[in-house]
């Protein structure tokens, strides 16, 4: 690999990489890869389709197709595709769509990264030497990309899986890092019981299963820890503070008969003069007169029902002091019926209001009532305070950082200049024409008469002798001009008039260029009649001409299902192969695209040939994007093929190849024009 690479290349190495070493690896042979380059990397699908071969698709960053890559940003996409390969090789996806059910994707998965790349790093992955190397990079910067970025803290208790994740790569792998080595300092200390039982049986995971296994431990873990309570805020002193003096009576003769005071002293200065407030007493210490029952009315005995036929206080049924429905103790306050003053209830009892009744217990003010609530003189509710777990481990909080190179694909799409959305479109044509399939082979059942199709439209001598000179191997002669020697050149009029010292030219011997040509035919269904016996007609003459140079060649034809190859590199140009190219007939829709990928991969198999040349002949629009195949062209030219145009009665034909290309509007000219083309492209240094 060169020390600058493109981001086609990359894609194309990573598909091939994961094709080749998935098998040699003990994967299905028939399994197929796609390559998705979209925003949003670190992720790999498998999709297995009923009685089928799996379907892998690799998410890759999206890279602008025109930049090159250094030698170390390529590394990182070589160790992703290998960190991802692995996750297709070992990793059950049952499994993984276990997690995601239970809601501990998240940590499963930063678990299963750390189980697939230590079998790697003993050697299970089969011919990659370096996987290890390529692994341990891809870690070093993702972590040193998490833990400089701003506001990163590895007590984050949304980082809790990446954490782990890091921990394991440390300390059970012994990847270096920029993880600090005082990690357990910087946690959360309530962490630590659940790092300790991750390290402890890490060693023992032998399946994506027991991965889960253990992501349920530690969630089940962390809800038995209890997280210790938050720090209370510091109450700041009152921005007015005042002198206050309260006065309290005592609730019960136990406490005394002096009244408490308690005095709140804040600024001397702006404070004005104490307050004297008086507390209300309670109703137990109420006037012995305001318990006796009103005028012409007999207290009830206590225990019985009153006369209007209503039940008594609860405090008598239960044998605890009133207590209303809610649960709420009602203490011995009492209850205003109308706007005019409150008057106390009657006793229920010859023991003082303010005193508990019988079967109320030891003191009614520790007494415990229903709904967990006491009863007695203070109303202050008990709740059980809840106990929250050491940490929250589910994919409700969690936020795994996964072996993404998102980074490097921003700053690439920056430094070319490109939005987020047109590199995303790049992405798009690219993926579409590393995934095509191949089309299926045909092959023809029938002959034609050469002479008669040939004779269709005229072969001009002058052309096809161009062409023989233009392929002509082993030599060639050239001409070197603006010499200062060798003979005048007349072209150079110009520097003969001024006076210039390089006016004279010479001939030297051009090193032999072996060339090997494709043309492929449209045989769509609007190709019919006139057109397509042109085109096949301009396949004669071309033959002749390319037989004539001593040039290997092919012939194809396509539609939107099927390539047929009537004359192939391997058979030479005789009469069989002349007929089966006079027998041509049109088929259906329009699938350029991926005939030119296979024509130009077996271009690509042709060996000791230093030019490779693709002339694809169409009379309309692809069904593929127009973009698509001129990144096609672009990704073969890097390659090394040439893949050159001919409309025939059509527009836009310069957009499907990259502005390689040349439209035709009459038939009977086919033949000279596609000649010219074909001699034009030899001609170009």
């Amino acid at each position: 690999m060169s020390n600058m690479v493109s981001p086609m290349e990359l894609y194309h190495a990573a598909r091939e990489t994961c094709l080749r070493l998935y098998v040699a690896n003990g994967g299905d042979a028939k399994a197929k890869w796609n390559i998705r380059p979209y925003p949003g990397t670190a992720a790999i699908a498998c999709h297995r389709p009923p009685y089928a071969p799996p379907v892998f698709t690799l998410c890759m960053p999206s890279f602008p197709l025109n930049v090159r890559l250094p030698r170390w940003k390529s590394d990182l996409v070589a160790a992703y595709t290998v960190h991802e390969l692995l996750h297709a090789l070992w990793t059950d996806w049952g499994a993984v769509r276990q997690s995601t059910v239970d809601g501990l994707h998240g940590l499963t998965n930063a678990l299963e990264d750390n189980r697939i790349e230590a079998r790697a790093s003993k050697g299970d992955l089969l011919q990659v030497s370096e996987a290890r190397k390529l692994l341990v990079a891809l870690n070093a910067h993702i972590a040193k990309r998490a833990l400089s970025s701003t506001g990163y803290a590895l007590d984050d208790a949304s980082q809790f899986s990446f954490v782990l994740g890091l921990v394991i790569f440390a300390e059970k792998l012994a990847y270096p890092s920029e993880l600090p080595v005082d990690w357990r300092a910087r946690v959360k200390p309530e962490w630590l019981p659940l790092f300790d039982l991750a390290l402890s049986r890490f060693d023992a995971l032998a399946s994506t299963w027991d991965t889960l296994q253990l992501a349920r431990d530690l969630k089940a873990l962390a809800a038995t820890l209890a997280k210790p309570a938050p720090k209370p805020a510091p109450v700041a002193p009152p921005s007015n503070p005042v002198r206050l003096k309260i006065v309290s009576t005592p609730s019960s003769e136990s406490e005394g008969s002096m009244p408490h005071e308690r005095e709140i002293v804040e600024n001397e200065d702006d404070a004005p003069e104490p307050v004297t407030v008086a507390k209300p007493a309670p109703a137990g210490d109420a006037p012995k007169d305001a318990q006796k029952p009103a005028d012409g009315q007999d207290a009830p005995d206590a225990g019985e029902d009153s006369d209007d036929g209503e039940d008594a206080p609860t405090g008598e049924k239960d044998g605890l002091r009133g207590e209303d429905k809610d649960g709420f103790d009602a203490g011995d306050a009492p209850k205003p019926a109308k706007p005019e003053p409150a008057k106390p209830e009657p006793a229920t009892s010859d023991k003082p209001a303010g005193e508990p009744h019988e079967g109320a217990g030891d003191s009614a003010a520790q007494q415990d009532g229903p709904g967990g609530y006491r009863t007695g003189d203070v109303q202050e509710p008990v709740m059980p305070e809840p106990v929250e777990p050491a940490e929250d481990v589910t994919d409700a909080t969690q936020s795994y950082q996964e072996a993404n190179l998102d980074d490097l694909a921003r700053d690439a799409a920056k430094e070319a200049g490109l939005s987020e959305h047109a590199v995303q479109r790049e992405a798009v044509q690219a993926s579409t024409v590393l995934n095509v399939d191949a089309p299926r082979d045909l092959e023809v059942k029938r002959g034609g008469n050469p002479r008669r199709v040939g004779a269709a439209i005229a072969s001009p001598a002058k052309l096809r002798r161009h062409l023989t000179l233009a392929v002509k191997s082993p030599e060639r002669v050239g001409v070197e001009r603006r010499q200062v020697s060798g003979r005048l050149d007349m072209r150079n009029l110009v520097g003969i008039m001024t006076g210039s010292p390089t006016i004279f030219r010479r001939r030297i011997e051009e090193e032999g260029r072996e060339a090997a040509v494709t043309l492929l035919l449209d045989i769509s269904g609007s190709m019919a009649g006139g057109r397509l016996e042109a085109a096949k007609a301009l396949a004669l003459h071309m033959g002749d001409a390319l037989k004539a140079a001593g040039v290997r060649f092919e012939i194809a034809a396509f539609d939107d299902r099927f390539l047929v190859t009537p004359k192939p590199f391997a058979k030479g140009w005789a009469n069989e192969t002349q007929r089966a190219v006079a027998g041509l007939s049109t088929l259906s829709g329009t699938g350029m695209l991926p005939a030119m990928k296979a024509c130009a991969e077996r271009l690509l198999k042709v060996g000791n040939v230093s030019r490779r040349i693709l002339i694809a002949l169409t009379d309309g629009q692809d069904s593929f994007d127009a973009g698509a195949n001129a990144t096609l062209c672009r990704w073969y030219r890097q390659r090394g093929v040439e893949i050159v145009g001919i409309g025939l009665m059509t527009h836009g034909v310069q957009d499907n190849f990259d502005g390689r290309a040349v439209s035709v509007w009459d038939c009977a000219s086919l033949s000279s024009a596609g000649l010219s083309q074909l001699v034009k492209v030899l001609d170009q240094a």
